[in-house]
């Protein structure tokens, strides 16, 4: 029987499924090998222009960056998957590649920046960071992206593009160069007072820290994150020029009372400072260095991308090395706050993660209990701790499950007093408490600030949103209830995006830190706990497709909305 080539149209696929625009390429169109048969070589004339035949007598190794086995191996997988269904094996083989390896000319399918020359001029042909290429070029195709998850993407679309034939033919046929468009980004420009950062470069010692190496990085990242645009990373023995960002202790001219500054920073502290065109920032720690870096985020946040003339940025406070304990039941617990399943146990959620992100190591007790009071905790398990225990406690945070407000403080305080030594004590309002009876649950807010605690009131932020009686700025999606709240045969408990908003509002009223800028990159990693999953919480509790929490996190724009109200509502009570 004739053998078919299945060809398969990009620009069409790409038009309908993923809104992208492709580059014209004048590529001349790949050449058969000798290994290709006649008859291949005969209907190669079936494939697009700038089509690749893959067949079982060329075989393509998969070359790929340090850091992109999975993606490589994925590719393998389904080429494996296509070999068994075929009489005749595809004949694929993977190799892996270090930067010292030769191109020898075999057909190859890179992916992510490797050593070879299409992948250098694939990042170099993006039109902004965020999008990603699949480009065929000779006997290369090359599929590229800056970051780990839009090369996730880039790949899982070449795989949708891997055709079986029914006589083992393989075809990605198309245009030489697709380009997915990331869309648009969190800011439209960085400006540093009025300069655009397009115009800085990023310099570091000609002998730098491992900090300032992995904070210049992250900084470089964020930038071409926020705007699209990656800016030059390069040393202080490059020539000088008059727009820099300088990280660490660099061999730029600075006067002598700045050099002193930097100099005697210490401990998890910071250095920040705009001199003229400079922007001189500098940690001697890893903890020092994220905190600068969360304040440099919330300033340019506040600001519409801006970081004013003459900035001050707050040294928030160390919790590293800090005892906290939550106390309270399933209305912290639901959103991984903590997590359910540690009671008196030392927690990894996510107030824990939070606190890790800006370089703190905090030790954090889990002392909730479903459906239960601040007294019945105080009876069954806070009175039979040590009192050596109590004493270690830095912050002790409250929770209380009663919509009548009347007696909360009497109820906390009963907690609060068994932790002598404790630097801060908050209490946790929660949304059902807020739905209930707003009226005495504010007064019951105002009498504990009066005792001397501070309060982060997460649940009068989401119920407010959630009723339409407060706008996220600048948000891309809708809210309703269900963004914020469970719904399968549950109906009150927050999810996992109202408990990302609980940790964070609970870290920055003891911290002192912005919300604004915050990394929450942790909240949907499983790796950490399997509770973290998105998709699996969707499925445990919530009837298919009613909530949009996952699409919220997954936008920046919302997600910085949602962290200035957490300011906002931090300062209506602290």
């Amino acid at each position: 029987m004739k053998k078919r080539i299945l060809t398969f149209i990009l620009a069409s696929a790409l038009l309908l499924s993923f809104a992208s625009c492709s580059k014209e390429n004048t590529e001349e169109t790949d050449k058969p090998t000798e290994s290709i048969s006649e008859e291949t070589e005969k209907n190669e004339e079936s494939v697009s222009v700038n089509g690749i035949l893959l067949s079982g007598k060329t075989p393509y190794r998969i070359v790929f960056a340090e850091g992109n086995k999975s993606y490589a191996n994925k590719i393998l997988d389904k080429l494996i998957a296509l070999d068994s269904v075929n009489s005749q094996k595809i004949g694929f083989y993977k190799t892996v590649l270090d930067t010292a390896a030769v191109d020898d000319g075999s057909p190859e399918i890179l992916i992510g920046l490797t050593n070879r020359e299409a992948s250098a001029k694939a990042k170099a042909e993006l039109p902004t960071y965020l999008d990603y290429s699949i480009t065929v070029s000779e006997n290369k195709i090359t599929i590229f992206a800056n970051t780990e998850e839009r090369l996730e993407k880039a790949v899982d679309q070449f795989i949708s593009l891997i055709k079986k034939e029914q006589d083992s033919f393989v075809i990605y046929s198309g245009e030489s160069s697709i380009i997915n468009s990331h869309g648009k980004y969190l800011f439209d420009a960085l400006k540093i007072s009025e300069d655009d950062i397009k115009d800085y470069s990023i310099i570091l010692p000609a002998e730098p820290t491992n900090f300032d190496k992995s904070f210049a990085l992250a900084l470089q990242a964020w930038v071409a994150e926020s705007i699209g645009f990656e800016p030059n990373l390069s040393s202080d023995s490059q020539a000088e020029t008059e727009k820099e960002i300088l990280i660490g202790a660099t061999s730029r001219t600075l006067d002598s009372s700045t050099a002193s500054e930097i100099s005697s920073v210490e401990n998890d502290n910071f250095y920040f400072k705009q001199s003229g065109k400079k922007l001189i920032l500098s940690a001697k720690t890893d903890s020092g260095y994220k905190k600068l870096f969360n304040a440099l985020k919330s300033q340019f946040a506040k600001n519409g991308g801006v970081l004013p003339q003459n900035t001050a940025l707050a040294q928030a406070v160390s919790l590293d090395g800090a005892k906290a304990i939550f106390i309270g039941n399933s209305y912290i617990y639901y959103g991984n706050c903590v997590i359910y399943g540690n009671e008196t146990q030392s927690d990894i959620g996510y107030f824990h993660q939070i606190c890790k992100a800006n370089g703190d190591d905090v030790t954090v007790y889990d002392y909730t209990f479903g459906g239960k009071d601040a007294k019945w905790i105080y009876d069954n398990h806070l009175i039979n701790t040590t009192e050596e225990f109590r004493n270690s406690i830095d912050y002790v945070f409250i929770s209380e499950s009663i919509r009548n407000t009347s007696d909360v403080v009497e109820r906390v305080n009963l907690v609060g007093d068994l932790f002598p030594n404790a630097k801060e004590k908050i209490f946790l309002n929660h949304a059902s408490s807020a739905q209930g009876n707003e009226a005495q649950v504010v007064s019951g807010l105002e009498a504990l600030v009066a005792e001397g605690y501070l309060i982060a009131n997460w649940g009068s932020l989401v119920y407010d949103v959630w009723r339409g009686a407060l706008k996220v700025p600048n948000a891309a999606c809708s809210y309703d209830k269900n963004s914020f709240i469970v719904n399968k045969e549950d109906t009150h408990h927050q999810n996992l995006l109202s408990g990302y908003i609980t940790s964070q509002m609970a870290y920055c009223v003891v911290s002192g830190a912005s919300a604004l800028g915050q990394d929450y990159s942790f909240c949907g990693d499983s790796g950490i706990n399997l509770r973290f999953g998105f998709e699996k919480f969707k499925q445990d509790f919530y009837n298919p497709n009613s909530t949009n929490f996952d699409k919220i996190f997954n936008s920046p724009a919302d997600m910085q909305g949602l962290q200035a109200l957490m300011d906002q509502y931090i300062a209506k009570y602290n």
